[in-house]
């Protein structure tokens, strides 16, 4: 059973990382950390964590948000990061002090819905869904 839901944007720029102290994105970023918090206030077995991507796949749990496509100088090497919309659901969460099971999925977004405008690289969105406690 899905107790709450939240959607988030993912842009890029909620990784301060990428912008600093810009004064265009803290209130999108305050925004977002209480969505966040709502989410967790009920204290979930589970979150889900979906969001768009090249291809359609779980992905690890313990991933962590890759920034090097957008600032080289954060290239750490290794293995690639997760996907943009679940970094950034998975760094929300990471901030928020969640600890508890997480899963991340990507999907593709499909074209074959008209009624839905396809969603480019920079209009990506994360879905996060919390799962009480025994279910």
């Amino acid at each position: 059973m899905i107790s709450r839901a939240v959607l988030c944007p993912s842009p890029p720029l909620l990784a301060r990382e990428l912008t600093g102290r810009d004064p265009a994105v803290p209130g999108l970023r305050a925004t977002c950390t209480a969505a966040v918090a709502w989410l967790l206030e009920p204290k979930p077995q589970r979150v889900i964590v979906v969001g768009p991507a090249p291809a359609t796949d779980d992905w690890d749990p313990a991933g962590r948000l890759d920034l090097s496509a957008f600032a080289p100088a954060l290239d750490h090497g290794g293995k690639p990061g997760l996907p943009l919309s679940l970094g950034l659901g998975a760094m929300l969460l990471d901030q928020a002090g969640y600890t508890g099971n997480r899963v991340l999925q990507a999907s593709v977004p499909s074209s074959a819905r008209p009624w839905r405008r396809p969603v480019s690289r920079r209009r990506c969105w994360c879905w996060a869904t919390a799962v009480p406690a025994g279910a």
